[in-house]
């Protein structure tokens, strides 16, 4: 049996990205453990296990299996600022670039590989029937009987993404999708739909709610609810019961 050693980093999103990349790359009895050493060291946090099916991608749980995640970790650690042949010779993996890129390099010959980078670009996925076979969204019984109630034809779910990206640091590198960006998206599905809409915002929190509702006054025409604070899991849930969207540029949306 082969290893995929997947080290886990960011948010939901991110991490669900590296689970689809380690699928595009196992063959077909390969096993998939999780590294969630990373989290130990930041505000990031695991809560995959829920949507992950059956047993072929898991964190580790026997001995056998802590221990190649130990020491696959360690190599990648001992030789990351090495040349890639010296990578590559150990079985590690790690990402070039944010962009995608055809020459990213790994190695067949060794039973144990270890991934690290975010691969953010559906072309290092594999097909959709395999994703769905390993990855499947929690299902919320309150969740779904409340929002039966709406009315799925005036109703749509409008995912912003703050947080983070409001931070000074940041506002060089990512791009936050602006209220001008949620203005003409609104108007757009108003217009589109020929009617007024109810759009239901989910955001990182209460406070980036707040937020939008004092500060960006352009929406104010619009009618902007918020439903009540959930975790991720079920925002994610939540947020695949409509049949209209408007996304942000966060991997989470």
């Amino acid at each position: 049996m082969r290893y995929i050693v997947i080290r886990l980093n960011g948010y939901a999103g991110n991490q669900f990205f590296q689970i689809a990349n380690a699928l595009g790359r196992a063959k077909k009895n390969d096993k998939i453990l999780l590294d969630t050493y990373v989290f130990k060291r930041t505000a990031f946090t695991y809560g995959l296990k829920d949507f992950l099916l059956g047993n072929r991608i898991s964190l580790p749980k026997s001995f056998f299996d802590k221990l190649i995640v130990i020491l696959s970790r360690t190599s990648f650690l001992l030789t990351r600022k090495f040349p890639k042949s010296i990578q590559q010779a150990f079985g590690n993996v790690t990402e070039n670039s944010t962009l995608y890129s055809s020459d990213y390099y790994y190695s067949n010959k060794l039973c144990v590989n270890y991934i690290n980078g975010n691969w953010m670009s559906e072309k290092y996925f594999p097909s959709e029937n395999i994703i769905r076979k390993n990855i499947k969204l929690k299902f919320f019984e309150n969740i779904a009987s409340e929002y039966s109630l709406l009315d799925k034809s005036i109703s749509v779910a409008v995912h912003i993404r703050l947080g983070d990206y409001l931070d000074p640091k940041y506002k060089d590198s990512l791009f936050t999708c602006n209220e001008d960006y949620f203005y003409k998206s609104l108007s757009y599905c108003e217009k589109f739909l020929g009617k007024k809409l109810n759009f239901y915002i989910f955001t990182n929190s209460d406070s980036d709610f707040n937020y939008i509702k004092s500060n960006w006054l352009k929406l104010k025409v619009f009618n902007l609810q918020r439903l009540s604070a959930r975790t991720f899991q079920e925002d994610l849930f939540a947020m695949s019961l409509f049949k209209n969207i408007i996304i942000s540029n966060s991997t989470f949306s």
